[in-house]
C-alpha cells in the first residue's frame, strides 16, 4: 500500500514537472514568434530526434524518428540487417517547435549520460551538424529526471501523430 502511494506520488510529480516544462516552453515559443522569428530561424538548420529501446536476446532496436517537418517514422534495426523506416504520421509545426524548445530548456546537449544494460532506452537529437545521444537501462534509478520527462513527452507526441 505504501509503495503504491509512493509510486503514485512520483508519477504525479513527474507529470506536474512535465506540464510545467510544456507551459514554459510554449510561452518561450510564443515570445519568439511575437518577436518576429521564423520557423527557419527557430530550426537553425536540420533538427531530428530519434528515441527508442534496444537490447535483449536479439539486440533489436525499436523506436521512432521525428524530423523538423513533423514527419514521424517507426524505426527498426536488427543486428546484421538493414534499417526499416515506416511512416507513422505527422506532427504540427507547433508540436515540433515545442519539442525543440524542450530540448533547449532541459539543456539536452549538456546532459552526459551513457549507461549500458540488457534493455536500454536512448534518445539522439540532431541539431544542425551536431548529434548528441544519451542512453540508460530500463529501471535505472539514477536516470536524470529531464531524460525521463523528455522520453514521456516524445511518447505522447508519437501517440498524437498516429
Amino acid at each position: 500500500m505504501m509503495k503504491q502511494k509512493l509510486r503514485d506520488h512520483a508519477a504525479a510529480s513527474i507529470f506536474c514537472l512535465g506540464v510545467s516544462l510544456l507551459i514554459f516552453c510554449s510561452r518561450a515559443t510564443q515570445r519568439g514568434h511575437q518577436e518576429g522569428s521564423t520557423d527557419a530561424e527557430t530550426a537553425q538548420g536540420s533538427f531530428r530526434v530519434e528515441f527508442g529501446e534496444q537490447g535483449g536476446v536479439t539486440g533489436e532496436y525499436a523506436g521512432y524518428t521525428i524530423d523538423e517537418t513533423g514527419a514521424v517514422f517507426r524505426v527498426q534495426r536488427m543486428p546484421g540487417k538493414d534499417e526499416t523506416l515506416t511512416p507513422s504520421g505527422a506532427l504540427t509545426r507547433e508540436d515540433v517547435a515545442s519539442l525543440m524548445s524542450i530540448v533547449e530548456t532541459i539543456g539536452f546537449f549538456q546532459i552526459v549520460y551513457s549507461q549500458t544494460g540488457n534493455m536500454v532506452y536512448s534518445i539522439t537529437v540532431r541539431k544542425g551538424d551536431t548529434d548528441h545521444t544519451v542512453s540508460w537501462p530500463m529501471g535505472d534509478k539514477n536516470t536524470p529526471e529531464e531524460l525521463t520527462i523528455l522520453r514521456q513527452y516524445l511518447t505522447t507526441l508519437i501517440k498524437k501523430a498516429r
